[in-house]
């Protein structure tokens, strides 16, 4: 699979994300029909920025030679928080212009920002919301603990390669049910993360199966297809229960905990999966005419996704139209995005290897 193509669908997830956050703040939705339903879909751009992150960590640890994890976590380390300090202090920087103030929580919100423990607000069992309603970074902790789920994982089933008569996608599956029903037990932010975890490992599964194949079919995706239909379906049971045993409403089901937002994430996997595979036995056709001019921005996407959102939040009173407004906004976004990623980024790979890191980033780049 070329990169390019990866690349494409990167920056086109930054930019949807952008665009249906500008939609979204200004209630375009309710009278533009068209915008609510091309851009109201912002939980599957995410889907898919955790399906291109395994996709490629995958790609990239398993052409890399006696790869320690200190080497790897080294490698997110850097390619994730030096941007994200840069957003975290952007955020703060716009929150004060806007006339905001700081407060014991802020900072203690702050806090659990820098050591990725923030998760959406309204999710049961969470440690701290997104700092100062950038609201993007809370799927940035997921990320980082996918990432460090990842390594211990991937080096023991390289190592039982040859002892392990089934597919590694199956054990991936036995963790992420035993989270969900300790889950439910306890309500727990690391137990939602390994609850989720299969949603990104269906990207590593992928990467594995092209690998092996150099080809994807329905029949050498099939366990991973099993394994997103068996999450879906124990996903759904409390739904199930509440609403055809106890004669709840969805609305009574979800006061309990956010079970429809929980399962359809693996149904919006198992579609992609579907629609790509697809795709991919159409030859990608069309895809150069729908994806290819976002390439572009793929350098700067994950920039543009966690800074974009606090100048969505910027006042600039002495701009009254509205588009000369956000056309303003989204310069400053993709500008502050460029020197944050071609220029201060580089700068941090030096700093912490003056070769090593850039080389083995450059791969790495199409993930998140």
């Amino acid at each position: 699979m070329k990169i390019e193509k990866l690349e494409a669908i990167r920056g086109f997830v930054a930019i949807y994300i952008v665009l249906h956050h500008i939609v979204a703040f200004n209630h375009l939705q309710n009278e533009h029909l068209v915008l609510k339903l091309i851009f109201m879909h912002p939980q599957e751009a995410v889907l898919l920025f955790f399906l291109l992150s395994g996709f490629v960590i995958y790609l990239s640890a398993a052409n890399s030679k006696n790869l320690s994890f200190y080497k790897y976590i080294k490698k997110r380390f850097v390619r994730i928080y030096p941007i994200t300090l840069a957003a975290l202090a952007i955020s703060t920087i716009i929150f004060l212009i806007n006339g905001g103030r700081l407060t014991f929580f802020d900072l203690k919100v702050l806090a659990g920002n820098i050591f990725m423990l923030q998760d959406d607000q309204l999710q049961p069992g969470y440690i701290v919301p997104a700092y100062l309603k950038n609201f993007p970074l809370w799927s940035l902790s997921y990320e980082w603990w996918f990432y460090v789920m990842f390594f211990p994982l991937f080096t023991y089933l390289q190592r039982k390669r040859s002892q392990i008569p089934f597919p590694h996608v199956y054990i991936i599956l036995c963790i992420c049910l035993i989270g969900w029903f300790l889950f439910l037990i306890t309500p727990n932010y690391f137990f939602l993360v390994i609850t989720y975890f299969l949603l990104w490992w269906t990207g590593v599964a992928c990467a594995e199966v092209y690998l092996i194949h150099k080809d994807f079919t329905f029949k050498n995706l099939l366990p991973v297809f099993v394994s997103l239909l068996i999450m879906f379906v124990f996903l759904s049971m409390p739904i199930i229960y509440g609403y055809f045993f106890k004669h709840q409403t969805l609305s009574e089901v979800n006061a309990v905990y956010r079970f429809t937002t929980y399962w359809h994430y693996y149904l919006d996997a198992l579609l992609f999966l579907l629609i790509g595979l697809i795709w991919w036995k159409c030859h990608l056709k069309g895809f150069d005419i729908i994806l290819k001019r976002f390439k572009i921005f793929a350098s700067i996407s994950f920039a543009v996704y966690i800074i974009h959102f606090p100048f969505i939040w910027l006042n600039i009173p002495f701009i009254h139209n509205f588009y000369l407004l956000y056309l303003t906004k989204i310069v400053l976004i993709l500008l502050t995005s460029y020197l944050l990623e071609i220029k201060m980024q580089p700068l941090a790979n030096r700093l912490f290897n003056n070769r090593g890191i850039a080389n083995s980033l450059r791969l790495e780049k199409q993930a998140f």
